[in-house]
């Protein structure tokens, strides 16, 4: 009876994972907003057709005017904000189910992977943005679900050309949903050069590049018409790269801050700052409570610097499928991580996209770590122990701060 109970719990580890987080992740929701979210609820409520049409996040405002008409149909007679915030739970459950078939390409199942998978459920991005109204949680989850594509692209021994277009799909409707992933599409063609014959690559850049135009291409013209009156290129460009002027002056690497807001940006994107705060904002004198914040800042950065350290020292220990697989992640990461930088190095939100990647990285850097250190006498599970901690402190930190 309780061997089969067990059986039971391993077969299922990963649903009742997820059912784990999502009680979390429910069980933190609250009425307390950020600013991008009522500007977004409030465009959905009060403003004219042209305001749900925001270049950077195109599909966001208009999808998500349609879902609160679904709610008014059933009778629903509040703003705008409870909706967008169940939609962003919706949201958080993709990125879980998404992150998990990544997760099983690159990881084997088994105790590692199970840490490996509550480390990404508790940091601080999909846990936070599950609860809030805003776009954030979908960057995040179109970004896994290119991720994946990618991934299982280098891993299938013949890949058909029906990836090639959900690739396109996927990236096309990420772009609508947050304009930045549009990066990823020169990603995914030359992935579809590099492993395809040279009779086949143009067929496969055709099924790729078909619903870029028709999805992203097409509502780009027809919208910006809309809230332009005009089809003159300057002006339908203008109002596409609005975001960028909007925030000119806040891109582009600078030698002195650069370190220090990258450093920023990947901390907050794992831990919430709020416990920090009153120490140094509002003049709070250190106190324990300072020092636990600090200690889990530290503990947290530690563990992923020695994950992402362990993965370079054992790089050659990795099977030659698992390297491809590896490389495939790494290499999308980069991408994103070199525009995060460039962007908003110290913007939570445009780390969405790196968190994925940074933690499978850690995973498996640190599945094999006791093999690699033997000699010092570490135990042959001192990787999945640290794994362990990573989440077990990111749950703490997540939960004292964010």
């Amino acid at each position: 009876m309780v061997q089969s109970i067990v059986q039971g719990i391993k077969r299922h580890d990963f649903l009742l994972l997820t059912i784990l987080m999502m009680t979390l992740y429910i069980s933190t929701f609250s009425g307390v907003s950020s600013v991008d979210a009522y500007y977004y609820y409030n465009n959905i409520d009060n403003g004219p057709f042209s305001y749900l049409c925001h270049p950077h996040h195109l599909a966001y405002l208009l999808v998500g005017k349609g879902w609160v008409l679904s709610w008014q149909a059933l009778g629903f007679s509040g703003t705008a904000l409870l909706p967008l915030k169940v939609m962003s739970l919706l949201g958080a459950l993709g990125i879980l189910i998404a992150f998990r078939k990544t997760l099983l390409l690159v990881l084997p199942r088994g105790p590692a992977a199970r840490f490996t998978f509550l480390a990404m459920g508790c940091s601080y991005l999909p846990w936070h943005y599950s609860t809030e109204g805003e776009p954030v949680i979908f960057f995040q989850f179109f970004s896994i679900w290119i991720l994946y594509l990618l991934v299982r692209w280098y891993c299938e021994p013949e890949p058909s050309a029906g990836l090639a277009w959900k690739m396109g799909v996927v990236v096309s409707l990420g772009t609508l949903f947050h304009q930045a992933l549009i990066f990823a599409a020169p990603l995914c063609a030359l992935a579809l050069i590099h492993r395809s014959d040279q009779s086949k690559r143009l067929p496969l850049l055709v099924k790729f590049l078909v619903p870029v135009f028709f999805l992203v291409a097409i509502p780009y013209l027809v919208l910006g018409y809309v809230v332009t009156h005009s089809f003159n290129p300057g002006d339908l460009i203008a109002w596409a790269t609005g975001y960028l002027e909007e925030f000119s002056g806040t891109y582009g690497w600078n030698a002195s801050e650069g370190p220090k807001l990258v450093l920023r940006g990947v901390a907050s994107a794992f831990l919430g700052g709020t416990a920090l705060k009153p120490y140094f904002y509002g003049g709070l004198a250190h106190d324990f409570q300072f020092y636990l914040s600090v200690a889990i800042q530290l503990l947290t950065m530690g563990m992923l610097a020695t994950g992402i350290l362990s993965f370079f020292l054992r790089w050659r220990s990795f099977e030659p499928l698992q390297k491809k697989k590896l490389m495939v992640v790494g290499i999308f990461t980069l991408v994103f991580i070199t525009a995060a930088i460039y962007w908003q190095p110290d913007n939570r939100k445009f780390w969405s996209p790196n968190v994925p990647g940074l933690i499978l990285l850690t995973g498996s850097g640190l599945v094999g770590l006791g093999n690699i250190t033997r000699k010092r006498h570490f135990p042959p599970r001192f990787g999945e122990s640290i794994l362990a901690g990573l989440f077990l402190v990111l749950l703490v930190g997540n939960l004292q701060g964010g």
